[in-house]
């Protein structure tokens, strides 16, 4: 059977039904479920927290959050919690949350994401496995004692919590080679293909000393099942047509996309004229973004994911029923 998984982001008010969507997504047979943490979203260790209460099995990490918004310090005293909850099921999923930037009035000037991210990771990894750090970088200096590692308490349930790297551009994902435990690719139109980033992440690896297999890859999919094909207008326009507009005009061309066409829809955009948008969307636009149609088109396009080298799909349920959304994933997964 292969793996595939499920990721939520979204209002507080579908906190309580995301919870049941992962209860219900183990009883079908996924491997995981994620929680993004996206700005002015819900946090995502409360829903972690919530999901390991009602599974037994699933992973469940983050999908993403960035090192900025929580300190490593807060990252690994989280996470060695969430770990213990759970009984030893919890990933950490790291990526640079541009969102976030303006939201933490961060300097950009003084940025440098992979060196940052790198030096996260290794702060969330001796505290896990020493209890303490005496680390001087160029982003983080610290001196950090955990009580666990004087006090009679129990050990932990892991000393090495995987990392995840959530990467698009090329500096990252050869981070990921070199010292991530696994990728997460963001299907999206303004990136890289998951085959050109499998074999990037892969190359980054080698280079490192590293073998390949070791690196786990796993891909964010939106996915709106459509039982006779017609897609919800409200899910294009609110979905792809705005990703879409994020391509320039070198990746639309890139892609064979109209010029033309693109803007008219980055207009149409601009001035929240979305029917007009909607109706400029043609059938490859729409597969960039994600699995938008009947059951057997995304099975499709999973199975291409599959092909493309990644190991575990994981879907965003966007619109339609939710719940067939992920019969659909789990048909999948029981074809391998």
């Amino acid at each position: 059977m292969r793996r595939i998984g499920v990721v939520f982001t979204g209002p507080l008010a579908r906190l309580g039904e995301m919870v049941e969507a992962v209860r219900y997504a183990e009883e079908l047979g996924y491997s995981s479920a994620w929680q993004a943490e996206d700005p002015g979203g819900p946090d995502a260790v409360s829903l972690l927290a919530s999901y390991a209460a009602v599974t037994g099995g699933v992973r469940l990490g983050t999908a993403i959050t960035p090192p900025y918004a929580r300190h490593p310090v807060l990252l690994a005293s989280t996470f060695a919690a969430l770990d213990d909850l759970s009984g030893g099921r919890m990933v950490l999923g790291l990526g640079a949350g541009t969102l976030w930037w303006d939201r933490l009035t961060l300097d950009k000037d003084h940025l440098r994401p992979v060196r940052d991210m790198a030096e996260a990771i290794r702060v969330f990894r001796e505290l896990l496995a020493h209890g303490e750090t005496d680390y001087g970088g160029r982003h983080i200096e610290l001196r950090h004692r955990f009580p666990w590692q004087t006090n009679p308490l129990p050990p932990l349930v892991r000393t090495r919590i995987p990392v995840y790297i959530g990467a698009q551009r090329p500096q990252m994902i050869g981070l990921a080679g070199r010292v991530a435990d696994g990728l997460i690719i963001e299907i999206s139109p303004v990136v890289t293909t998951a085959e050109e980033r499998v074999r990037a992440v892969q190359a980054a690896a080698r280079q490192a000393g590293r073998n390949p297999v070791e690196i786990d890859i796993v891909a964010l999919a939106m996915m709106h099942v459509a039982p006779q094909g017609e897609l919800d207008p409200y899910v294009l326009g609110r979905w792809v047509a705005p990703r879409l507009t994020r391509l320039d005009d070198a990746q639309a061309a890139a892609r064979g996309f109209d010029p033309e066409r693109m803007a008219r829809l980055r207009q149409a955009v601009r001035e929240g004229h979305t029917d007009e948008a909607v109706a400029l969307l043609t059938p490859p636009m729409i597969a960039a973004c994600g699995a938008f149609g009947t059951p057997d088109h995304c099975l499709a396009w999973l199975e291409d994911l599959a092909a493309a080298g990644v190991r575990e799909p994981i879907i965003f349920p966007v619109g339609g029923d939710e719940r067939l959304t992920l019969e659909v994933g789990a048909t999948f997964a029981a074809r391998g």
